[in-house]
Parts: structure tokens; C-alpha cells; sequence
């Protein structure tokens, strides 16, 4: 049985990565309401316990389907964002699953 995932990204971590200090891995972070930003690292931030969990109609929570279909969203589009960085070949399939994402 998989392992139920808690901490669901509502902001891919990837794309945090593109936000940090290359030198610490850390991101600032200004919430609104709070005068402070504060240092932190992009698997803090950008989530919420159970966000994309649901019940189904057995009544049991489900903590993964959704996160398990964006997981594999985000992997993709992370490489292809690399890709778009160095300028690789950009094939049709490609902007599909980019605009997925999007």
C-alpha cells in the first residue's frame, strides 16, 4: 500500500527551486498581513496538509490520486523548463505537456 502523502504543493517545488539563492537553497518569503520576510526552503512553502485530498464514496480519505497525477505533470514540465533554458529542440508533443501544466 502507498504511503499517504501529507504535504500537498499547491506551488510546485520546481518551480520554487527557480526562486532560491543558488548558494543556500533558501527563498524569501513575504506573506501579506506580515511585516517580516523570512528565509525558507521551497519544501516549506507553497502547501497545505491534505490540500488535494477527497473523500470517496466508500468514505475513505484519498491523499494521493490527485497528488500522483500532478507529480507527474510537474516532472515532465520541469525538464522541459530545463530544456527551454539551454535552448533544446521544442517538438509539438512538448508544448502539449507544457500547456498541461499551464
Amino acid at each position: 500500500m502507498e504511503q499517504e502523502k501529507k504535504k500537498h504543493h499547491y506551488l510546485p517545488r520546481f518551480y520554487l527551486d527557480g526562486f532560491t539563492d543558488p548558494k543556500s537553497n533558501r527563498l524569501w518569503v513575504y506573506e501579506k498581513g506580515i511585516p517580516e520576510i523570512r528565509s525558507s526552503s521551497p519544501t516549506k512553502e507553497g502547501c497545505q496538509r491534505f490540500y488535494h485530498a477527497f473523500f470517496t464514496d466508500d468514505g475513505h480519505r484519498d491523499t494521493n490520486t490527485i497528488e500522483n497525477y500532478f507529480e507527474q505533470i510537474e516532472t515532465k514540465t520541469a525538464c522541459l523548463l530545463v530544456s527551454i533554458h539551454n535552448r533544446d529542440r521544442f517538438t509539438n508533443d512538448n508544448k502539449r505537456e507544457l500547456a498541461l501544466f499551464i
